[in-house]
This record gives structure tokens, sequence and C-alpha cells, in this order.
């Protein structure tokens, strides 16, 4: 694997047991950073060799662990419970526009609005509700994924 830069916001060792060499690590991370090969990068420093033999994320952006369930719990009931994420919700790391009744029809509608110097994918929002999830083609948006959240 290519060596590549990432940023290590922080590596705490929650627990070590010295009999089986053992150590638990909480890492916080950007994203790209291979965990296991940070867990092999660490022991060729420290000289005695490492791999990683569990891999949890705690966490992925604004998502935490702590909303999660057990798939049975979810397949008994998939819409309710903290694990049940709105859409508005999941995307709100996605910048967001306001939309005009007019813009929101066009886009609700397969037809394109003009950008207002927008890059990558947004959110589209009609009183403060998700439409849509838009991108730039050109000097126009147009819709990726129509959801409508009313």
């Amino acid at each position: 694997m290519p060596a590549r830069e990432v940023h290590v916001q922080s590596l705490d060792v929650s627990s070590y047991d010295a009999a089986t060499g053992l150590a638990v690590l909480d890492v916080r991370c950007s994203k790209g950073t291979y965990i296991r090969a940070l867990a092999r990068d660490l022991g060729d420093e420290l000289g005695c060799g490492a791999y990683c033999a569990e891999l949890r994320r705690l966490a992925i952006g604004h998502l935490r662990i702590e909303r999660a369930a057990p798939l049975d719990d979810i397949c008994a009931d998939p819409l309710g419970g903290p694990w049940r994420v709105p859409c508005s919700e999941a995307l709100s790391h996605l910048p967001a526009r306001e939309l005009e009744p007019a813009e929101r029809d066009a886009l609700l509608h397969g037809r394109t609005i003009a950008a207002h110097g927008e890059e990558g994918p947004l959110r589209c929002l009609a009183e403060g509700r998700l439409v849509c999830v838009a991108g730039p083609r050109g000097d126009e948006l147009r819709s990726l994924v129509v959801v409508d959240e009313q």
C-alpha cells in the first residue's frame, strides 16, 4: 500500500495486557486513514511488530455509535428507535441552499435551476425541509437524489 499523509488527532492506549502484548487503542483520525496500516507502522517503530486484531468504528462525522443498535432490533422496528436518522440530519455535513417555490418545483420535476457558485453536492431545502441533494452541471444545479421530506 503506498504511503499517504494522514492526520491523527489523538491516539490513546485505553488498555494494555503485558502478558499477551495486546493493546487497545482509541484513535481519532482523518478520513482515508488505514488503521491496520497504522498498527503495522507503530509496531515497526517500536521494533516489536504489530497488527490490528479487531477494528470498531465509533463515529463517522457526526454519527455516533451510541445511536446504533443490533440488527435484530432494527428489523423488529425499522422506523423507530434512536438508530433512525432523518435524511436531513444524515446529510447535515453538506452545505445547504434554501429554495424559492419555483426552484423547488423545478428540481422535483427533473429540471435544472441556476447555480449561485455552489460546488459539489448540496442540500436543497424548502422552508427548512430537505427536498433533494443537487449537484452542479455547468452554471446550473440538477437533482441528484430527490428526498422531499414533507
